[in-house]
């Protein structure tokens, strides 16, 4: 059995290596998109352009760079990444919070050895919100990406 699974697996992942068409290689994946979102778009001269999706149809994806809209051919996209600020942030957030939480509980315990100390949470409570801090700010400062379309390899 699991060596059915496990050809079945291998098997799939070949086929998407050999073609390219990972998740990401539809057009249509240009669905999810909604306007005024971020994207990137990296043109098969290898050119990124960023700016705001504004809509996209069979033929063209348009954004917006300034005050100016952008049309590019489908033909001429090879790659379409949507920019994460937001969820970069809050999870960069999180993770310093936890971080923050930890080292609080860490100087709570050494300034309260002997357990007569009114305010011995004060440095998990104030980790917790400097480590939410600074990790949101790395988050923000570095957003993820998330490819949305990808082109097929061109075969000469």
């Amino acid at each position: 059995m699991r060596l059915a699974v496990c050809s079945i697996v291998a098997v799939h992942v070949l086929t998407v290596f050999a073609y390219g068409q990972g998740p990401e290689g539809s057009w249509e994946n240009l669905k999810r998109l909604r306007v005024g979102q971020s994207v990137q778009i990296v043109d098969m001269k290898l050119k990124s352009t960023k700016g705001d999706f504004v809509s996209f149809s069979e033929d063209t994806v348009s954004i917006r760079q300034g005050g100016q809209e952008l049309v590019f051919k489908r033909g001429d996209v090879y790659r379409i990444t949507l920019q994460q600020r937001l969820k970069s942030a809050l999870i960069a957030g999180s993770v310093g919070a936890a971080a923050g939480f930890a080292l609080g509980a860490v100087v709570d315990y050494l300034d309260d050895v002997d357990s007569t100390d009114p305010g011995s949470n004060n440095g998990k409570l104030s980790a917790t919100g400097v480590g939410f801090g600074i990790g949101f700010g790395l988050g923000a400062a570095f957003p993820g990406q998330q490819t949305i379309y990808r082109s097929k390899p061109r075969t000469n």
